[in-house]
Formats: C-alpha cells, structure tokens, sequence
C-alpha cells in the first residue's frame, strides 16, 4: 500500500511540475504560499502537506511555502480558515474530505461553503468499510430496514 500511496504522489508531482513549472514560476518567484493543515503537527495530514510543500518549494524557484496547523473543530477551523483566505492562487488546504458534512448538518462555527472549494488532488488512497454484528445484521438490507442503527465515529463531519 505504502508503494502505492507515492506512485499516486509521484505521479501527482509530475503533473503538477510538468504543467505549471514554466508558468508558475514568474507568478510564484519571490512569493510566500501557505499550506494550511487542519490538524496538529505530527499526524498524516501534517506528513503529507510537508512532504508536498517540500517539492513544490524545489520546483518552483523562488517561492517559500510554510506548512500552518490549524487544528480543531473536527478539521473545521482549518477549513474556516482555507475559505476566508485571499483567492490569490497562495493558500492551499488540506483537510477531512467529510468536513463538507458539517456544513450539510449546519455545525456551529461552520463559516465555509464547500462547494465553492476546488479539489486539486490527493497524495494518497484510503479503503474504507462498513461493518455490523453478524447476530444483528445479516446484509445491508437488514441495516437499511432498520429504524435505528448505532454508529460509532469520531465526530460530527469525520469520515468515520
């Protein structure tokens, strides 16, 4: 998996360098770009968006990119924060692709429209599943049935 996961980040690098380097470079040369991350430092978010601002700082001379954490709120003040920022092509977010679900359920604090957000990519690939008690639920027909269904997450907008 490991392999996989920076095939799909090489491959999104040389897309990237490959198209925009000789066009980028006077846009970007002599400026500071932020990343912003919605999390504390030290987890996966943080790993790839240094990983990322590392070559993108190589390969677009000239530039600085800074990592900022923004942690909290489930990943939406990072997200407040990516929306609010100047639409000048220098701030980039990254963040839960679910945290457009605290929009959806009207969350408190949410200051973000996530459809006016644009998805550039994604430097990895996530298998997720759904699993229930097999002396509850015998297939998912069971569980669409049913009038309640538990279901543990880690917060309200969590991908979980």
């Amino acid at each position: 998996m490991k392999k996989k996961a920076f095939l799909t980040l090489l491959t999104i690098l040389i897309v990237f360098v490959s198209t925009t380097q000789s066009d980028a470079k006077p846009f970007y040369e002599g400026k500071v770009m932020k990343i912003i991350v919605a999390t504390k430092p030290g987890g996966g978010y943080d790993y790839w968006a240094r990983l990322i601002a590392a070559y993108m700082e190589k390969h677009l001379a000239g530039s600085t990119i800074i990592v900022k954490n923004v942690p909290g709120a489930g990943h939406v003040i990072g997200a407040n924060e990516t929306y609010v920022a100047k639409p000048d092509g220098l701030t980039i977010g990254t963040f839960n692709r679910a945290v457009g679900l605290t929009q959806l359920v009207g969350m408190k604090g949410v200051k973000f429209d996530f459809a006016k957000f644009n998805w550039l990519g994604s430097p990895n690939s996530e298998i997720y599943s759904f699993m229930v008690r097999s002396d509850i639920y015998k297939n998912l027909d069971d569980v669409l049935k049913a009038d309640n269904v538990r279901l543990a997450t880690t917060g309200l907008g969590a991908i979980s």
